[in-house]
């Protein structure tokens, strides 16, 4: 039988598509930044490591914080916090989901291996990534009880270049050992208007090949966070993108352009690198006054809440991108800055180096399933 459709029913219909039309043309700006999932749709059943709720197990003491309160380079001594610890300290609800030290059987456990082989990752992002990448150099040094080249070209490995700035056309900041090749670059900003996002990933793909002998590498860390917050209030006086400390609030449409530069970005890095795993981070929140939202030194930082919004920006994105989150902002809450900072900007080392452990399991369980032809069976 023929189903009649009442008037009331079409005027219904009208009206709704009139309200989803009049949104789209209000807002188009939030539909720019939005393209097709980046990674396979299998990712998206792997173990959510960086998005789970979960708890810390250990924690620095009120005493190493007095003795040790700058952990740049290398872990608290005389196994205060010992690196071997890693995939212990953060401990997630979901008991389906139990994160395992991959930093250790990745990286510093035996010889590469054709089961095992070298890892190699690019990070795109700050300065904390550096911090990362020095730990895990110094760290293989002391316990291979061998020199390390420093700041010069490889070979000989193991080699640490640390000194890169975000500038055009410079070498990479790098760590090459037996286990472990990364290389990073800093992005000052998404915004492909103000900075050659092509020169940054070709750059690096030059030293993977040259240095590695590889096209690509298994893993992508990006975080795009840490420099555009800074540039927001790096001098209160200052206005960035009609953005400054007067504002109370990032405006929609700042918003929306983070999301579509933080997209673009990440479909130009699929573009040049078809086959890597890419995963997404926040950042930890610098200090604050907790008075006024903002830092105990104005002119260096942003509010608490543009911080707050680009994290739900970023969560947004690689939400819609398909791309597994490590959520440090997350991670860190309930922490005091003394706990997880070692200035008033920098993560500690212990948070860098347990964040960069979760990437490594989001790798080997993606590599796992892939290794299975690609079919979503349980792997925990």
């Amino acid at each position: 039988m023929k189903r009649e459709i009442s008037l009331g029913q079409k005027s219904f219909c009208l009206c709704a598509w009139l309200i989803v039309a009049s949104l789209i043309a209000l807002c188009p700006q939030l539909l720019e930044g939005y393209e097709a999932p980046i990674n396979p749709p299998l990712v998206s059943g792997l173990c959510r490591y960086g998005e789970e709720p979960g708890t810390w197990l250990d924690l620095p003491s009120n005493a190493d914080l007095r003795q040790y309160p700058l952990q740049r380079v290398s872990f608290i001594p005389d196994g205060k916090l010992p690196q071997n610890k890693v995939g212990g300290r953060w401990s997630l609800y979901n008991k389906d989901c139990k994160l395992s030290n991959r930093l250790r059987a990745d990286i510093f456990d035996q010889s590469p291996t054709p089961i095992k082989p070298r890892t190699h990752v690019f990070f795109i992002g700050d300065s904390n990534d550096v911090h990362t990448l020095e730990y895990i150099c110094n760290q293989y040094a002391r316990e291979q009880h061998i020199n390390i080249t420093r700041d010069v070209q490889c070979p000989p490995m193991p080699c640490l270049r640390t000194g890169s700035v975000p500038l055009a056309g410079v070498e990479p900041n790098y760590c090459l050992t037996e286990r472990f090749h990364a290389y990073q670059r800093f992005v000052p900003t998404a915004n492909k208007d103000r900075v050659d996002l092509n020169e940054i990933v070709d750059s690096l793909k030059f030293y993977l090949d040259r240095y590695s002998k590889v096209q690509e590498p298994q893993l992508v860390v990006i975080g795009l966070e840490f420099w555009e917050v800074a540039r927001l209030a790096w001098d209160a006086n200052r206005t960035y993108d009609q953005v400054n400390t007067e504002h109370h609030y990032l405006p929609l449409r700042w918003l929306a352009s983070f999301v579509q530069n933080y997209t673009s970005l990440v479909s130009l890095v699929r573009q040049k690198l078809p086959s890597a795993l890419i995963v997404a981070r926040t950042n930890a929140f610098p200090r604050y006054d907790c008075l006024f939202g903002l830092p105990p030194e104005e002119k260096r930082w942003a509010k608490k809440m543009f911080i707050a919004q680009m994290h739900g920006a970023i969560r947004y994105t690689a939400r819609q991108l398909n791309l597994p989150l490590i959520d440090i902002a997350a991670m860190s809450e309930g922490l005091v800055p003394e706990q997880y900072l070692n200035d008033d900007i920098h993560t500690v080392q212990w948070l860098n180096v347990e964040s960069f452990n979760i990437a490594l399991n989001y790798l080997h369980q993606y590599t796992a399933v892939m290794g299975r032809g690609g079919k979503q069976q349980e792997l925990r």
